[in-house]
């Protein structure tokens, strides 16, 4: 049994920018660069301290078209990136956890009011999520992807908000498409595809 003393750090840079609006067209760009280290310091006196860095750059970018009568329609793309501190029953370090969304939806609001209506619907995948080690429970193991799809209805009066939202989510099955996500295939001995 190993004991380690681990230290995580995270550094992030970003910018978001309204590139502009040509008509009643308004594109959102952005950017982000994110480093992290992960410092390991086994309490043995014997096994030397290790340093592992991780980096990656995202981004994101939106649109949305602004009627003369209140509706706006949008349309959005996102990317994420999560360290993960720790390590798997074998010693190995996880990788970072990254994912996409993808957006698509539709807001009102009624001139000259301050209610706003809004639908939409998203997808969003992550790889290299962390699950319980089904041989170790004391230890975690990357499981591959995992989908999330779902609708939200939202209303919103200036004093108050109602929320309604709808999700499936893919914790080892692809809804209606009759595949496994990657990690469930592996777990099941089934080939990636």
């Amino acid at each position: 049994l190993r004991r380690v003393l681990q230290r995580f750090g995270s550094l992030t840079f970003s910018l978001l920018r309204q590139v502009g609006r040509l008509f009643r067209r308004t594109l959102l760009l952005g950017g982000r660069r994110d480093r992290a280290s992960d410092k390991e310091m086994p309490v043995d006196g014997i096994t030397p301290n290790s340093t592992e860095n991780t980096s990656a750059n995202t981004g994101r970018a939106g649109l949305v078209y602004l009627a003369d009568n209140g509706l706006a329609p949008f349309v959005s793309f996102s990317q994420s990136f999560q360290p993960q501190s720790g390590v798997d029953r074998s010693g190995g370090r996880f990788k970072p956890t990254q994912g996409e969304q993808y957006e698509i939806g539709i807001r009102y609001q009624p001139p000259g009011s301050d209610t706003l209506l809004s639908a939409t619907i998203y997808q969003l995948t992550q790889q290299n999520v962390l699950s319980t080690d089904p041989v170790d429970t004391n230890f975690s193991v990357q499981t591959g992807e995992i989908r999330s799809r779902g609708m939200e209805l939202e209303a919103d009066d200036g004093d108050r908000r109602v929320r309604v939202s709808l999700l499936c989510r893919c914790a080892g099955f692809v809804a209606g498409s009759g595949r496994l996500c990657r990690g469930c295939r592996q777990r099941a001995g089934q080939p990636r595809v």
